[in-house]
């Protein structure tokens, strides 16, 4: 970010005695892997309280934006960047060390090599920037027999309902530095949104 011209932040700090807004940065997509049910899960997202904490949630497209440095700074903004899984999930690297990413990953697609599914952890895991994976519920046209093909599910549109996301926001907000619970630098989240340290 420096070397853009955008001065360092302070680290991500949240306090729990404070009302301070969570800002939350949705990632959009145009063609493969979609969020979908995205409009209920903003108008749900908007202004919702996590603790103390009122959320302020918008969205972004890596792709349409007009410079890397503008989505540099709406990522040097966002305290929690909800993401699906692929590529986009690398541009996490700039946003500021206490920040949150949750991984949105197609159910199925847990079942991927660990080696594969793992990558973005491992891009983040001595950034100071903490990992929540989230599985989606994923259309079942693409299951062969009664098992999700892992590798049909990598490029499926995935649904995102409110409650998962919120319990996995509760969770991570309330994890983050100045709180009393412990840190958790990364966790696996199941459908129903309740998180395991990883």
């Amino acid at each position: 970010a420096e070397l853009m011209g955008i001065r360092p932040d302070p680290p991500v700090r949240v306090h729990d005695h404070q009302s301070e807004v969570v800002r939350v940065l949705v990632a959009t997509r145009t063609s493969r892997r979609c969020v979908l049910g995205l409009d209920l899960v903003l108008h749900a997202c908007q202004g919702a309280l996590i603790g103390s904490h009122p959320l302020a949630c918008s969205t972004w497209s890596f792709a349409s934006a007009p410079k890397l440095r503008d989505s540099v700074e709406k990522l040097r903004w966002a305290h929690v960047l909800v993401v699906m899984h692929g590529g986009d999930v690398s541009n996490s690297v700039y946003m500021r060390a206490g920040s949150v990413v949750v991984e949105l990953v197609n159910d199925g697609f847990d079942e991927a090599p660990r080696g594969w599914l793992d990558q973005n952890r491992r891009l983040l895991q001595h950034s100071g920037i903490r990992h929540f994976r989230l599985l989606l519920p994923v259309d079942l046209s693409i299951a062969t027999g009664s098992r999700i093909n892992w590798a049909a599910s990598w490029n499926a549109n995935g649904t995102l309902r409110w409650p998962p996301l919120q319990r996995v926001l509760s969770t991570a907000i309330l994890r983050m530095p100045a709180h009393r619970q412990p840190l958790w630098a990364a966790a696996d989240c199941d459908l129903a949104g309740a998180c395991t340290p990883r």
